[in-house]
């Protein structure tokens, strides 16, 4: 309670050197948050390159599992009719992500393919999404990921 007492006897001065307190908190914070993805990366970029292909290919068959289960688990909800909505609404998740990582992270600024190719690909890869959730419908998680 004395704690208490001093913040209302102090009022705004306490509130600023508070406000300093957690900004030098939050910095602190930000920059151990960096530092250990520093060192994770020159750990793994110091590995061979047959341990760190190894580690994300498991990585990818991991999350690939989680996606699926995922998947699983939303179209087997009763009177859950949206296949299609949901491989679109997953093809424009990508989309958006896609758009983010490369402007914003990788700052790229050009193409690889023409712009016309983007569609037909984009299509192909919804209609793929839709009828994999369709197929939930009909057939189980670990028959889809076999197939």
């Amino acid at each position: 309670q004395q704690f208490a007492i001093a913040q209302v006897q102090e009022g705004p001065q306490y509130l600023l050197s508070s406000l300093r307190v957690q900004n030098s908190v939050a910095i602190d914070i930000h920059a151990m948050k960096n530092d250990m993805i520093h060192r994770l990366t020159e750990y793994f970029e110091g590995l061979s390159s047959s341990v760190q292909f190894s580690i994300l290919a498991c990585g990818v068959f991991f999350f690939f599992g989680v996606h699926n289960l995922l998947q699983e688990a939303i179209m087997s909800i009763p009177g859950f009719n949206f296949g299609v909505m949901l491989g679109f609404l997953e093809v424009l998740g990508v989309t958006i992500c896609s758009f983010i990582e490369r402007n914003f992270v990788m700052k790229e600024t050009g193409r690889v393919a023409p712009l016309s190719a983007y569609p037909l690909l984009t299509g192909c890869l919804m209609v793929s999404s839709s009828f994999s959730n369709l197929a939930l419908n009909y057939i189980n998680f670990p028959t889809k990921v076999c197939f």
